[in-house]
């Protein structure tokens, strides 16, 4: 079995919403070191997240057993004015 890992800095102007959508065979996503969630997870693999201004660190650690190695990483912002699907504002309480 091999392991990967990917780092990324996001830099946000202000706090922001965003939907992180990961993939691979087993993966963990980790943002600004606290633990996202995992392939391994039933259903949707989308999250939510709101980063915080300024740097935002991303963690993507991905393994796989054998043949082609499909890893897909995709961060969505989400408009803090429109429902995100769920017939709510993202921010209301």
């Amino acid at each position: 079995m091999a392991t990967a890992h990917a780092l990324a800095v996001v830099r946000a102007a202000r706090p922001v919403l965003v939907k992180v959508a990961a993939g691979g065979e087993t993966s963990l996503v980790f943002v600004n070191g606290e633990r996202l969630g995992s392939s391994a997870r039933r259903g949707s693999s989308d999250r939510w997240v709101e980063l915080k201004q300024g740097e935002n660190l991303f963690h993507l650690i991905s393994s796989h057993r054998s043949g082609a190695w499909p890893i897909g990483f995709k961060l969505t912002v989400v408009d803090p004015v429109k429902p995100r699907g769920e017939g709510k504002l993202p921010f209301a309480k």
